[in-house]
């Protein structure tokens, strides 16, 4: 396949995820649009990552392998898109999946619909004991997460991204485009640069639309080792995605009613900090609960609650 028929190039980071690569991989040759290329990045795997990868790509032309030194998700991610070839990318963990219709449903969309940059589906979440109950949500209740929020209200996308991420990474189908304008995504975060993203997406007027459609759906496992189910990492990561959304915030003139937005976010980033506060002080970690207590004092102007709780720190 020539690179002027590629549409979609899918984005594989993987780190010491072998055992779960193949059925990922195995999934997207069930996908009903066949010009896509696959760029599996190893990120540093101990595993039999390199193995899978490459048995793939004998079989399949479609499949790339490239391998860098471990420097985390993120900077996988950004590896990948680097070398994509195609007008569109597809975002896939490698232990994730995607409904069969998903390429052909999106890039449908798309072409009927030429301004747009970003359109994204639902997720549906599921056990690989059981992969075929699939769960709205990580928690399993029966309703979804999503607020299917996009550009046709701009400013109500940009509120609703500031209170909750947008989407499952899986879920958007991308234009290349789009990270020549936003830029990479953030290595600095271990966790929810995706929404750090879409926010930086949002606010520079990318174009979303929501598309609820089940065979386009993005199928995220459930597993001991979801990067997801580390909540002091996931705070500690939202903590510098709310500083971002502060920025953002702030350098957005036509932002409606900005001061209350900005402090709805500050809010939101002392509830973090006193929250770090608490778990790193229980685990006995006095440096970093003195950094959140003062980083919360600080948001909150109360520099007497730091200095009461920093004593009781001291001597405890």
């Amino acid at each position: 396949m020539s690179d002027s028929t590629l549409r979609i190039t899918v984005v594989v980071p993987c780190y010491n995820y072998g055992h779960l690569l193949g059925e990922t991989l195995t999934n997207l040759l069930s996908q009903s649009f066949t010009n896509w290329e696959c760029v599996i990045v190893d990120d540093g795997s101990k595993d039999n990552t390199k193995a899978i990868a490459d048995e793939f790509a004998k079989r399949d032309s479609r499949f790339r392998y490239i391998f860098q030194e471990n420097a985390g998700l993120s900077a996988a991610r950004n590896t990948g898109i680097k070398h994509a070839k195609a007008e569109f990318i597809q975002l896939l963990d490698a232990d994730d999946l995607l409904s069969s219709g998903k390429f052909s449903r999106q890039l449908t969309i798309f072409d009927s619909k030429p301004n747009l940059d970003v359109v994204y589906s639902e997720v549906r979440y599921f056990y690989s004991e059981k992969p075929e109950e699939l769960h709205f949500t990580m928690e399993g209740e029966n309703k979804p997460w999503m607020n299917g929020n996009d550009s046709s209200n701009q400013q109500a996308l940009k509120e609703s991204l500031i209170k909750i991420n947008l989407c499952a990474v899986n879920g958007p189908l991308i234009r290349k485009s789009v990270f020549d304008r936003i830029g990479n995504f953030n290595t600095k975060l271990r966790s929810v640069e995706d929404w750090e993203f879409w926010c930086r997406c949002a606010f520079q007027e990318i174009r979303f639309m929501f598309h609820n459609d089940s065979d386009s759906h993005a199928l995220v496992r459930l597993h001991s080792n979801s990067m997801s189910r580390s909540v002091k990492g996931m705070m500690e990561a939202a903590s510098i995605a709310r500083l971002t959304i502060n920025n953002l915030i702030l350098e957005d003139s036509q932002f409606t009613n900005m001061e209350f937005w900005r402090k709805e976010n500050m809010n939101e980033l002392a509830f973090l900090h006193k929250s770090l506060f608490e778990l790193y002080k229980k685990e006995g970690n006095k440096q970093k609960a003195s950094t959140h207590l003062f980083s919360f004092s600080k948001i909150k102007e109360d520099y007497r609650y730091f200095i009461k709780e920093r004593l009781k720190l001291l001597i405890s």
